[in-house]
């Protein structure tokens, strides 16, 4: 029923005509209301992003049918305002929510028999999370907080569970608003203590980028991981970063963030091997 109604959306999307979007749309939530689907996770699942998408077909053509009757889809969303495109994303946001909550019900652990599971719920959480990205722009200025949250929470629990697309949209969070003024740190240091630190090593540069080494940073946990994981794969830019501080700033005294960060990364012969090769060549 699921394909059947998931063929249905592209065809009438394509026509434009809302009143047979809007009975599709009805009909895919009957699908997923359906209590006979209750035992099957990934049906279910299947059916919620069908769903989401049917909204979001909505939200899409809403706009250029000024004179559509939209009182069974008010009566569907429970929504008697008329400010549609709101209802409709916040309907997205509850389907993509409760998919991750179906998802991860009875999801004990994360080793390779539960392979499958692990993968469902990566992929949950990483729609949820692209949904939040996709949606900040068209928040209005100083209220993304909400957004910005799942955001952080969904895409770095998909990269916990072992998500590329996820690892791929990583260097996002580290330009909210939000985060960058303090008010996500927490936030982003929970969430971000239960992803794999080689999940991060593609993005070394762009961390360091955002580390002030005179101060305390959010980035403190991860890259700490990485430098006792990978010591090596941070040594040089670490250094690299470090040093360019000192000399712009030779005044300030680096942060006890930096100065444990820099004990980690400790290696002597190393550091005289590089001292002396940056002699002749750019190490």
């Amino acid at each position: 029923r699921i394909a059947q109604n998931k063929w249905r959306r592209i065809s009438e999307l394509e026509s434009g005509n809302v009143q047979r979007m809007v009975a599709n749309f009805k009909r895919i939530k009957g699908v997923v209301d359906d209590e006979g689907l209750q035992r099957y996770r990934a049906v279910r699942v299947e059916g919620l992003h069908e769903l989401f998408r049917a909204g979001e077909d909505l939200r899409e053509v809403l706009p250029r049918a000024v004179e559509a009757n939209t009182d069974e889809l008010k009566r569907l969303l429970e929504y008697e305002g008329s400010d549609l495109d709101t209802a409709l994303g916040s309907f997205s946001l509850d389907c993509l929510q409760k998919s991750v909550e179906i998802a991860n019900t009875g999801l004990l652990d994360i080793s390779d028999d539960h392979a499958h599971e692990t993968s469902l719920l990566a992929d949950c959480h990483y729609r949820l999370a692209q949904f939040c990205y996709d949606g900040l722009e068209k928040q209005p200025l100083g209220e993304t907080l909400s957004h910005e949250r799942h955001l952080i929470t969904s895409l770095l629990a998909s990269m916990q569970f072992g998500s590329k697309p996820a690892r791929q949209l990583f260097p996002v969070l580290l330009q909210l608003p939000n985060l960058q003024d303090g008010t996500l740190h927490r936030c982003f240091i929970d969430a971000s203590s239960l992803v794999p630190e080689w999940m991060f090593l593609r993005w070394i540069p762009q961390l360091l980028s955002y580390v002030d080494f005179f101060q305390e940073s959010f980035l403190e946990s991860v890259l700490l991981r990485l430098a006792a994981s990978y010591p090596m794969a941070l040594y040089y830019p670490a250094k690299f970063a470090h040093g360019e501080c000192t000399k712009r700033f030779p005044e300030r005294t680096m942060g006890s963030f930096a100065c444990r960060l820099m004990r980690v990364l400790e290696f002597p012969r190393l550091d005289r091997f590089v001292q002396e090769l940056s002699q002749v060549v750019v190490p």
